[in-house]
């Protein structure tokens, strides 16, 4: 604890593309809220750095959204401060900043609305109810955009899969506040899709040591289970 901060402190995150698992793993535990509340108790509003000099993926957005939504539910002023161009633009082209006002509160999206850039579908704060409206969504656009005369019936089950098992584990009865975020993203040069869904559910560190110690094995750190 900083008995030293003043009222109204700021923390500050430093957003960028984080190459390995472990760079990911440490930079979501260190800026957890739960983690930064405790060190600095008068928190009452936190400042996103948008660095580095690779371009995010979608799995770096979805984390980023869950890490951010957290502060979104405590009422922690929310603000962004470009420091890259291209990882900056990028955000920007997706729609993410326009779901986060001043005051840390999430934008409702009532519409599954494409990006200025129409490679992405749009970042989305899953919720059981909608999930079938937004795979639907999301296979009409990719489907009628960039995949025309192709099957992409794929594309609709992977994302019910995924949304389906955050929905069976994240949004359990006990975890009701819990949070999870996906988005679909196409990239013309490489042909390829890609799909990201994070949640902050149980937790494959928690997950891993439940099954170690039950078979009598030493528990690791959460770098090393991911």
């Amino acid at each position: 604890m900083h008995l030293s901060d003043p009222p109204g402190y700021e923390h500050t995150i430093h957003f960028q593309a984080f190459i390995t698992s472990p760079e990911l793993s440490d930079f979501l535990l260190s800026n957890r809220l739960q983690r930064v509340q405790a060190m600095h108790p008068l928190l009452t509003g936190v400042r996103v750095v948008i660095g580095g000099t690779n371009t995010v993926k979608p799995h770096h957005v979805t984390t980023l959204a869950c890490l951010l939504d957290e502060y979104r539910r405590a009422r922690i002023a929310i603000r962004f401060e470009e420091a890259n161009a291209v990882v900056f633009d990028y955000l920007r082209i997706i729609s993410f900043f326009a779901q986060w006002d001043t005051l840390g509160n999430n934008v409702e999206i009532s519409t599954f609305q494409v990006a200025t850039d129409s490679t992405s579908f749009i970042l989305w704060r899953a919720e059981p109810t909608a999930m079938n409206a937004y795979i639907q969504g999301a296979y009409q656009h990719y489907s009628t955009s960039f995949f025309k005369g192709k099957n992409l019936t794929f594309l609709t089950t992977y994302l019910a899969e995924l949304f389906n098992n955050v929905f069976d584990h994240a949004f359990n009865a006990t975890s009701s506040n819990r949070v999870a975020f996906g988005m679909v993203q196409y990239y013309p040069s490489r042909r390829r899709l890609f799909i990201a869904v994070s949640d902050f559910g149980l937790g494959i560190p928690k997950t891993i040591n439940h099954f170690l110690t039950t078979n009598g094995q030493e528990p690791v750190t959460a770098t090393e289970a991911l």
